[in-house]
């Protein structure tokens, strides 16, 4: 097994989760290959700290004194690694194999390839569904964007292409990432390691996750859709957001998104940076299914650069 401790680095980052983080972290040094490990303990007051410090003098600690959004910690947390690789892992989740992060490291042997999106189970959410895994096929499949539970990405290519959009703020920097990585000319690809077991917390703010979801998806259209998709595009998106509401029972969270999202589209007005039909359509296309990795470079690679 060859020595990935200069080549990755595991980020986790928690907020008040010390019994699933000791979990995680114990998943986390157990990788062959000796990646190096680095937990950021974003504004915690349970004592996460201290237990890393404890159990864990291996890993790298970072304390952040007030918590910040994901979106801005992921940022730093690139400038903060030295490491051409990096693998993250929500604090509620656990490698389920010794050897993901090395199986994982070795798809980025191919220069095109900027974020591998590693295979998972919502344990508790939906039990038995792999998600983010490549099909049985020969070949590399690429995919329309990734989880922030799992994934592995090239360091120096998320830094060219820019991060996060940190006013996103969360649900859906991935895969606006994604599409301005593909236009920088890099592939997202399935993973085919073992599984991560993502054990979703109970303690989630689902009035966040449902207004900035909502916000975030309309803001995607007006970023990236061509003419004249929008003009169907836009109505469909929401309408979505009302009937995701309905089915949650949180109509007004999902209203209130959706509101947000109108406005913003005046507020981020000189964002829009509509990619070519060809590469909306493939990306609509890696929505919904796994799409040869060829098929995806053959769009990306005469699409025009954006701004970063």
């Amino acid at each position: 097994m060859s020595d990935l401790s200069q080549r990755v680095t595991i980020v986790v980052t928690s907020f008040n989760r010390r019994d699933d983080l000791e979990v995680c972290l114990r998943s986390a040094i157990a990788q062959q290959g000796s990646p190096r490990v680095l937990a950021i303990d974003n504004g915690s007051n349970d004592g996460s700290g201290a237990m890393i410090r404890e159990k864990f003098p291996q890993v790298e600690l970072k304390e952040i004194a007030v918590n910040e959004p994901l979106i801005v910690i992921r940022n730093k947390a690139a400038d903060w690694v030295q490491t051409p690789l990096i693998v993250s892992i929500d604090d509620d989740a656990e490698f389920t194999a010794t050897d993901i992060v090395a199986e994982t490291a070795k798809l980025f042997d191919d220069e095109r390839v900027g974020v591998v999106a590693i295979p998972y189970e919502d344990v508790k959410v939906d039990p038995g569904k792999v998600r983010q895994k490549k099909p049985d096929s020969a070949g590399q499949f690429a995919t329309s964007s990734f989880t922030g539970t799992a994934y592995a990405m090239r360091r120096e290519i998320f830094k060219d292409v820019g991060g996060y959009r940190d006013f996103l703020v969360r649900q859906g920097e991935e895969r606006d990432f994604t599409l301005r990585m593909f236009r920088r000319g890099y592939l997202a690809l399935l993973g085919d390691s073992a599984i991560i077991k993502h054990y979703a917390s109970p303690r989630r703010n689902f009035r966040e996750i449902d207004i900035y979801g909502r916000r975030n998806d309309v803001l995607f259209i007006w970023f990236f859709c061509p003419m004249p998709e929008m003009l169907w595009h836009l109505p469909g998106v929401l309408a979505k957001g009302v009937l995701h509401g309905l089915k949650k029972k949180r109509l007004g969270n999902n209203l209130t998104g959706t509101f947000k999202g109108l406005a913003d589209i005046w507020r981020y007005r000189g964002l829009r940076e509509p990619v070519s039909r060809r590469l909306y359509a493939i990306y609509r296309r890696l929505r919904t299914e796994a799409v040869p990795a060829e098929e995806l470079e053959a769009v990306i690679k005469d699409e025009p650069k954006a701004r970063v």
